[in-house]
């Protein structure tokens, strides 16, 4: 029994290390009752830390390495979802504390970059703390980006972080560390193939589109463009069974709102229906105190969509 313990532990925290968060393999120790594993994984760690600046580059693929092995959303021509994310006041957050900050970033990043494989997504590119990510299947997206939420907040994240206003965990545990905000656009895009790099990239108003819904989102939602509204009414039958993610939503519509450079539009915000308070506080700020949910696993709601389809 204590063999298969240590193996089960240090399997963890190998998958941990083959993508290089310390952060998180540290948290796989700490959870651990072997104390005879946890101590030399803990030296092996260390090691880790000290020696990363002299070590071999090669020794670290996995770090950036981006999956492939997802086929290029939009490469054969049909519509896409583009997705956007971005990190609230993350230079507040630097200044305030820039190593728990960092820390902080890579666990992040992990969490997307999961997220990202785990729906079928194509990494298209990281701007500074933003991703940019493309998907073949919209409800996969939506569903991408609910669960980066539910992620962020089950993640331990650094004591100092939680020091930040923004970042401290409220008195009903909806929020906690850094929170984030996610846009997506639906439809036809122009994909191009990078000459360097050899990685698709995306352009067209739909990406443009999705940059701006992000910036307009609130952090802690899923903020996503009324043509894709209206995709997921429509095939909200079919796929209702099969991605529980999406179903167990609210989701509710906000106000309409100017997006630089392309004019007035009616967005639609998504929030995880396990995060009530959360839910809540968005539609308040949207001023949607008594907004009814229309997205969800109960039975009334199911029967909204489908009246709405």
């Amino acid at each position: 029994e204590k063999l298969r313990t240590s193996w089960d532990l240090t399997e963890k925290v190998v998958q941990c290390l083959v993508r290089f968060d310390l952060e998180l393999a540290a948290a796989t120790l700490r959870e651990s009752a072997d104390s005879e594993m946890v101590e030399l994984l803990k030296q092996l760690l260390c090691n880790l830390e000290v020696y990363r600046p002299y070590l071999p580059t090669t020794l670290f693929q996995f770090e950036n390495e981006i999956s492939t092995n997802v086929p290029i959303p939009g490469a054969s021509g049909g519509e896409v979802a583009i997705v956007f994310t971005d990190i609230k006041s993350s230079s507040l957050c630097w200044e305030t504390a820039p190593e728990a900050m960092a820390r902080a970033l890579r666990s992040h990043n992990s969490v997307i970059e999961w997220c990202i494989d785990n729906y079928r997504g194509y990494e298209v590119k990281t701007i500074g703390d933003s991703f940019m990510v493309a998907f073949s299947s919209l409800v996969d997206a939506c569903s991408f980006g609910l669960q980066v939420h539910q992620k962020l907040l089950e993640t331990m994240w650094p004591a100092e972080l939680l020091t930040i206003p923004i970042c401290r965990l409220d008195k009903l545990g909806d929020w906690c560390g850094l929170r984030v905000r996610i846009g997506i656009a639906w439809g036809d895009v122009l994909v191009e193939t990078q000459r360097v790099s050899g990685r698709s990239d995306y352009f067209g108003p739909i990406v443009n589109m999705a940059a701006r819904i992000e910036s307009s989102c609130v952090p802690g939602s899923v903020a996503i463009s009324e043509a894709a509204y209206e995709e997921l009414v429509s095939i909200s039958k079919a796929w209702c069974s099969s991605v529980p993610e999406l179903l167990s939503a609210d989701c509710f519509k906000m106000p309409p709102v100017e997006l630089r450079g392309i004019g007035i539009r009616t967005l639609w915000a998504l929030v995880p229906s396990s995060l009530q308070a959360r839910s809540i506080a968005v539609r308040k700020e949207l001023g949607k105190d008594n907004e009814i949910s229309i997205m969800s696993v109960s039975t009334t709601s199911r029967s909204s969509l489908q009246e709405s389809g």
